[in-house]
């Protein structure tokens, strides 16, 4: 932690571990975790790891949805990420290893956007923003994967 410079109070820093997975309600952009656009969906930040991880979010209705992510190595350019259910719209962020050449959920490509504004006026698809890409899906009540690939 030498590196970081922490002289910035405006700005709180969010240290997370490979494996990491964390479910948000983003309705602005003030926190740069999504915009107005992300208002009503649930985001979900994810950060792949060479381990199974899951995270049970325990929904409004009663019910849970797990969120989950496969084991990734650096060499197989895939994260892959399960939602055992999508009952409203979801954003995922994932951070992904290398350049993402394309996206798809349940076997289906996904329509990739040029830039942020074209993201989120669209129902999905997703959008490469450096080192994360942010991926839009429709709800769903049965189980939803994506993977990315790069």
């Amino acid at each position: 932690m030498a590196g970081y410079d922490a002289s910035a109070w405006d700005r709180l820093p969010v240290f997370v571990r490979d494996g990491a997975i964390m479910p948000l309600e983003v309705g602005s952009a003030v926190t740069g975790l999504g915009t107005a656009a992300s208002a009503g969906l649930l985001t979900v930040l994810v950060w792949p790891a060479d381990t199974e991880s899951r995270f049970v979010l325990h929904e409004t209705d009663g019910a849970t949805t797990t969120i989950s992510t496969s084991a990734t190595t650096p060499d197989s350019g895939l994260s892959r990420v399960k939602l055992s259910r999508a009952l409203r719209g979801v954003i995922l962020r994932v951070r992904v290893g290398g350049p993402v050449t394309a996206v798809g959920s349940n076997g289906q490509v996904l329509t990739a956007h040029a830039d942020r504004a074209a993201f989120d006026a669209a129902e999905s698809g997703f959008w490469v923003d450096g080192a994360l890409v942010w991926i839009k899906l429709r709800a769903n009540a049965a189980e939803v994967w994506v993977e990315t690939i790069n």
